[in-house]
């Protein structure tokens, strides 16, 4: 069985992000692995230790060369090799056009028996990747899972899985792909054991020719033209009394726009 934990370097969101010229300054980001990730790659671990460690777990990473570091430290938690993907015309890539590579590497993998992910990216909160992903895969898809049992026979997921007014339990078929939240386990803190052991794990980069892929087919039909910090905020004021009605009008029709 072949498990692929997916994996996202976004910046740290303790920090604030320097913007000039209508992008972030990503020279003076911190980068870490995408948190919802973790969730993902910490059940895949779970579920490999459970089948006695004969499955292969494979992280799989589209992102530039600096995301190398961020997949070591992931890959001490207990996956067994890594692919890094990236390829310059992949800067600003949608979901769908990730999507694409993602299910091209699968693909040059051999396949995969069941894909985990984070819900969704802590930097543009989009949440469609994976599920695009199994979209072209033709794979039936389950989100925000927060409970995860594989089969007696290896051929199905039980998953529960939070819903709008509660959680829902819910049986797929292998493979499929899975993505995770809060609440589905508590991420690992890596030995320094299985630190150590990363220097033996293979990390391989592909571009878009190891993939087969041309510039074309991975177009994105979404792009960001700019990103701006929200406005700062200004000092509140404070009516008081009976006298102080015309002005509050006076406010809510001028300034707030809302009579």
């Amino acid at each position: 069985m072949r498990i692929v934990a997916l994996l996202k370097e976004v910046p740290d969101t303790g920090t604030q992000p320097d913007i000039a010229n209508g992008a972030v300054v990503e020279a003076t980001v911190k980068w870490v692995a995408n948190p919802y990730d973790e969730y993902a790659v910490e059940e895949a671990v779970r579920l490999k230790e459970k089948r006695g460690g004969t499955d292969e777990l494979v992280l799989v990473t589209v992102g530039k060369e600096r995301a190398r570091k961020t997949m070591e430290k992931i890959l001490a938690m207990g996956p067994d090799r890594g692919v890094l993907i990236w390829d310059d015309v992949l800067e600003g890539a949608d979901p769908h056009a990730i999507a694409t590579v993602l299910k091209t590497a699968l693909t040059k993998l051999g396949g995969a028996d069941l894909v985990l992910a984070g819900q969704m990216g802590t930097d543009l909160n989009n949440g469609q990747t994976p599920l695009v992903l199994a979209e072209q895969m033709g794979v039936p898809h389950a989100a925000l899972i927060t409970e995860l049992n594989l089969s007696d026979d290896g051929a199905s997921v039980t998953v529960l899985r939070e819903v709008e007014g509660g959680k829902v339990r819910e049986q797929l078929p292998l493979p499929c792909v899975l993505t995770a939240t809060k609440g589905l386990n508590e991420p690992r803190y890596p030995s320094l054991k299985d630190i150590m052991a990363v220097k033996k794990k293979p990390l391989d980069k592909w571009g878009l020719g190891d993939l087969g892929l041309a510039a074309d087919q991975v177009q994105s039909a979404v792009k960001i033209q700019r990103i701006q910090p929200p406005p700062p905020k200004q000092a509140g004021r404070v009516l008081q009394g009976v006298e102080a009605i015309p002005e509050l009008i006076h406010f809510m029709k001028t300034e707030a726009g809302v009579l």
